[in-house]
């Protein structure tokens, strides 16, 4: 990407630091300062491959942040799906409150002692 480029993608003509600049294909110009001639030369950008795989991983990255952002605080279905078990008995079992215990104590969550 060229200044040239990006001059002609704002429309033509730009005023940068009070000096009009117009768009020509691969050359600016603008008065110079002191004395009256004309300056002419050919600006150019070049962006290393590093940091064009940068910018990918930076859109990926807004687009991961924008998708987690979208997605509900709170899985509603998983929720309606444990309240129908509770309500049901599923878990009102021995088998399941001692594998339940077992899990806690392994966890460290609870001490068998208090």
């Amino acid at each position: 990407m060229t200044i040239q480029d990006i001059l002609q993608a704002a429309g033509g003509s730009k005023e940068i630091q009070g000096k009009q600049v117009e768009s020509k294909p691969g050359v600016t110009s603008a008065k110079a300062e002191k004395g009256n001639h004309e300056v002419s030369e050919t600006d150019r950008v070049d962006i290393s491959p590093e940091a064009k795989e940068l910018q990918k991983i930076e859109s990926l990255i807004a687009a991961a942040k924008k998708a987690f952002e979208e997605l509900p605080d709170v899985r509603e279905e998983v929720i309606q799906e444990v309240t129908e078990r509770l309500e049901g008995g599923t878990y009102d079992r021995s088998d399941v409150v001692e594998k339940l215990a077992e899990v806690l104590l392994e966890a460290g969550i609870f001490s068998p002692y208090v």
